[in-house]
C-alpha cells in the first residue's frame, strides 16, 4: 500500500491525473478450489510455466493478524 500512496503522490505532486481501480476478491479466493483453479486457467491456454507460479505463491502465501499497539 506504500508504494501505491508513494506513487500516486509523485505523480500528483508533478502535476499528473492518478486514476485507480480496486477490486476485491479476497473473499472469492476463500470459496474457490485452487487446484479446480489452476487446472481451468491451463484448460483455456494459460501457459503451464505462469500457472506454476501462480500455484506456488498460493502455497507459500501465509497471513498474520496483529492487534493492539504493543
Amino acid at each position: 500500500m506504500y508504494v501505491s500512496r508513494s506513487s500516486a503522490a509523485y505523480y500528483i505532486e508533478n502535476g499528473s491525473n492518478v486514476n485507480v481501480a480496486v477490486l476485491d476478491i479476497s473473499k472469492m479466493f476463500d470459496t474457490v478450489k485452487h487446484s479446480t483453479l489452476f487446472r481451468r486457467l491451463l484448460d483455456v491456454g494459460m501457459p503451464p510455466g505462469i500457472v506454476q507460479l501462480l500455484a506456488s505463491l498460493y502455497r507459500a502465501t501465509y497471513v498474520c493478524v496483529k492487534r493492539g499497539t504493543g
